[in-house]
C-alpha cells in the first residue's frame, strides 16, 4: 500500500522508493523465481 509505481526505483519523493514494500517483496520475488524458473 502506497508503494505507488515502481517501488523499487532508487529516487526521492513520491513516487520514489518504498523501502518498506521494498524490503518484503524482494524477499518474495526472488523466492517466486526460484520456484517457477530452476530447473
Amino acid at each position: 500500500e502506497g508503494a505507488g509505481h515502481g517501488f523499487l526505483r532508487a529516487q526521492d519523493g513520491q513516487d520514489g522508493a518504498n523501502m518498506a514494500a521494498t524490503r518484503q517483496a524482494w524477499p518474495a520475488t526472488v523466492s517466486f523465481f526460484r520456484r517457477h524458473l530452476e530447473r
